[in-house]
């Protein structure tokens, strides 16, 4: 797939809308990004609830981004075992993060695009309050592919 024709995609407005309408600070770890995606230490901490609208601009900016490049596109980038692979169609978003401790399996999640869920395809159980990290780490994987980091396919 040809990178040059790849349009910037940008979600940090909808982050950034959904993060200060909630009190605590939710930003990545930017020294150990590994363990931004660890559940919060505090059990009184929730993540800030997603509401339909929110999922609702989320899956159009997939199915934007999905018109603007190809029907099914896939972004990976990995070093030293670590990193993503990313699967993005009209249907449905996946993720699969795969942890810099290679005796940890990679975790999946799904988001199913007509349903506005978000599934762990390991436990096949839904995850609503993973979503803001979710998103979070799209807005990531469309940083690398605008600036060429991951390496971006067509699939067929």
């Amino acid at each position: 797939m040809d990178n040059e024709n790849t349009k910037p995609i940008d979600i940090s407005n909808q982050l950034h809308q959904l993060q200060d309408s909630h009190d605590h600070d939710l930003q990545p770890d930017k020294q150990n990004p590994e363990q931004a995606s660890k559940a919060p230490e505090s059990k009184t901490e929730e993540a800030p609830e997603i509401t339909r609208q929110d999922l609702v601009k989320f899956k159009s900016i997939i199915a934007q981004f999905v018109k603007d490049t190809a029907p099914k596109v896939k972004a990976t980038k990995r070093k030293d075992n670590a990193g993503y692979e990313a699967v993005i169609s009209k249907d449905e978003v996946l993720l699969t993060t795969y942890s810099p401790d290679s005796l940890k399996d990679p975790v999946t999640h799904k988001f199913k695009c007509s349903q506005l869920t978000l599934i762990n395809q390991q436990s096949k159980q839904e995850e609503p309050s993973f979503m803001l990290e979710f998103m979070k780490q799209y807005q990531q994987v469309f940083n690398d592919i605008s600036t060429k980091k991951a390496m971006v396919e067509r699939v067929e």
